[in-house]
């Protein structure tokens, strides 16, 4: 059993089980199913001179997610989904998402929104 250690519950559906105080199973809210999220930081590793990048997500009702877009102040772009799932630039998030707080970093987009930018974009990381 998995726990996010940025809120301390559950991020996998789990039974009550002793043994796992930190983890308390929770019902859990569907996050929006597109939104995106600025991180204001660069990588610490080899690709840092990207710059700061911006994150869309595109969540299934689980809140896993189905398709992700990460667009670097660059001009990078990497896209992942469950036919491109990591490489060497990093990854499809692994974690379902937690619930959606309108105090966080995230923004509800459309779906329009995120499917222009999945098509419009192009990414190093794939051959489109």
């Amino acid at each position: 059993m998995g726990c996010s250690s940025l809120h301390f519950i559950c991020t996998y559906p789990m039974k009550s089980k002793i043994g796992h105080p930190s983890c308390t199973p929770l019902s859990r809210s569907p996050m929006p199913p597109f939104f995106k999220a600025r991180w204001n930081e660069s990588r610490d590793d080899e690709f840092a001179s990207w710059g700061a990048s911006r994150w869309y997500f595109h969540l299934g009702p689980d809140n896993w997610t189905l398709r992700q877009i990460v667009q670097y102040d660059s001009g990078i772009v990497l896209k992942y989904d469950g036919d491109h799932m990591e490489d060497r630039y990093g990854g499809l998030a692994d974690k379902a998402f937690e619930q959606f707080d309108s105090g966080s970093p995230w923004e509800e987009i459309s779906e329009q929104e995120f499917d222009e930018r999945w098509l419009q974009l192009k990414a190093i990381n794939r051959n489109e």
